[in-house]
C-alpha cells in the first residue's frame, strides 16, 4: 500500500536562522604543491579543521595518476571534500557544517594559505524552510 507523503501547511513553517551552512569554494591557484598530490592538502585540511574546532572522525584521500586527487574529511559537524585539477590550476572545496561560527574563519585561513588568484564562493544556509504561501512541496 502506498502512503502519501505528509505536506505541512506553510503557515506553520517560518523562516528561521539556521546554524547549518553549506559552502562551495572554487579556487584557481598557481602553487602546484596544493594540486598535484593529496599529501600537503590532507595535512593542511586536518590541521586547519582541528585548529578551528572541528572534529575529524575519518579521512580518505585518493591520488590519481599522474597528478590530481580527491579527498574527504568526515567531521562530527558534517563534512569537507576537496578535488584538484592540476592542469587547470583548479581546486574545489565543499564544506557542510552544522556549526557556522568557525566555518568562515576556516575558509579565510585556507584562502590565506593557498593564495588563490581567482575565486568563486557560494554560501547557503541548509535546513531553512521559508514561508512561501500555499503549500510547501
Amino acid at each position: 500500500m502506498d502512503v502519501p507523503l505528509a505536506v505541512e501547511e506553510s503557515s506553520r513553517l517560518m523562516a528561521e536562522p539556521s546554524s547549518r551552512k553549506h559552502v562551495l569554494v572554487d579556487w584557481w591557484i598557481r602553487d602546484v604543491q596544493w594540486l598535484e598530490h593529496s599529501g600537503p592538502m590532507r595535512t593542511e585540511l586536518i590541521s586547519a579543521t582541528q585548529l578551528f574546532g572541528f572534529n575529524v572522525v575519518h579521512d580518505h584521500f585518493h591520488d590519481f595518476d599522474p597528478v590530481g586527487y580527491t579527498g574527504f574529511l568526515l567531521l562530527s559537524e558534517s563534512h569537507l571534500s576537496v578535488h584538484s585539477w592540476t592542469d587547470e590550476g583548479y581546486l574545489a572545496l565543499d564544506i557542510f557544517s552544522c556549526r557556522t561560527g568557525n566555518l568562515s574563519a576556516l575558509v579565510e585561513y585556507l584562502r590565506n594559505r593557498l593564495s588563490p588568484y581567482r575565486e568563486c564562493f557560494l554560501e547557503r544556509p541548509r535546513g531553512v524552510i521559508e514561508r512561501l504561501g500555499g503549500r510547501n512541496r
